[in-house]
């Protein structure tokens, strides 16, 4: 069966079957497992291993975990088809019941920081940078990127810069001149970091209220999703909806099966 998203653009439904491995189905549930090991620190499972036991679970009935799963990889589905908020839903399930209520959702909730400039709640602003970069041409590429002076910089409970730094000319030209590792307290292997980033307007002190999170993104790990698999633009890459999407691509292009991209790939894209 076919479902009809837009303009002719289907969704067609894959049968598992793990004894074909040209069908990628072993490949995706490898590369999602260890995705899922990372997130939870668990030992991690290697491809033969993850194809036998794919070969013993049993189906089972239908339950409302599976139920939460399936509805979330069809919203998942719109946000990369970047459809129009109506044709989304809000789920609600009872199995108990048995009941199932679709709503549509609401749009986010949207800021207004600047004339111009409008921001939600689940917005988040990137910028790319390296270990080595200082942490002043870092803050020059953010403020060339929004248009706005960078006042506090905290990452998790600790404030990295404050106006009150500022005002000091020896700890902040110390600072400012500190690579991007040392000045965040970096060990060299993070793919990205994500700091909570006071803004004002060019020439002003006030700081400005509902700015997003800002994450930096480590240049080799950019060079890595470039070169690895070349399947989506950077632009949609780095954007929120694929960050599971983006997980498994990195699996995918540690295995040694991915050496060479192979275009059937493409039910998962």
């Amino acid at each position: 069966r076919q479902m009809c998203i837009r303009d002719s653009k289907y969704i067609i439904p894959e049968n598992f079957e793990k004894d074909n491995d040209m069908n990628f189905h072993i490949d995706f549930i490898h590369a999602m497992a260890n995705c899922r090991a990372d997130c939870y620190g668990i030992e991690k499972s290697s491809w033969i291993s993850v194809k036998m036991k794919a070969g013993r679970i049993v189906p089972a009935l239908a339950t409302t975990t599976a139920v939460v799963a399936a509805l979330q990889t069809l919203e998942l589905i719109k946000l990369v088809k970047k459809l129009d908020i109506e044709l989304h839903r809000n789920a609600f399930v009872n199995l108990a019941l048995p009941y199932m209520s679709l709503s549509q959702p609401g749009e986010a909730k949207k800021i207004k920081l600047t004339e111009g400039l409008t921001v939600t709640l689940w917005d988040r602003w990137e910028v790319e940078s390296s270990f080595a970069e200082s942490f002043g041409e870092m803050l020059g590429k953010l403020k060339d990127k929004c248009k706005l002076e960078p006042k506090d910089v905290i990452k998790g409970n600790k404030a990295i810069l404050s106006q009150g730094v500022m005002k000091n000319p020896s700890k902040a030209k110390g600072l400012m001149n500190s690579s991007v590792k040392d000045a965040l307290g970096l060990a060299g292997d993070e793919p990205y970091i994500d700091l909570v980033v006071g803004f004002s307007l060019p020439g002003e002190e006030k700081l400005l209220v509902g700015a997003p999170i800002v994450r930096i993104v480590f240049k080799c790990y950019t060079i890595l999703i470039a070169t690895g698999l070349n399947l989506l633009s950077c632009s949609y890459w780095y954007s929120p909806a694929s960050s599971a999407l983006r997980l498994s691509l990195i699996h995918i292009c540690r295995c040694r099966r991915y050496a060479v991209c192979r275009s059937r790939w493409s039910p998962y894209h």
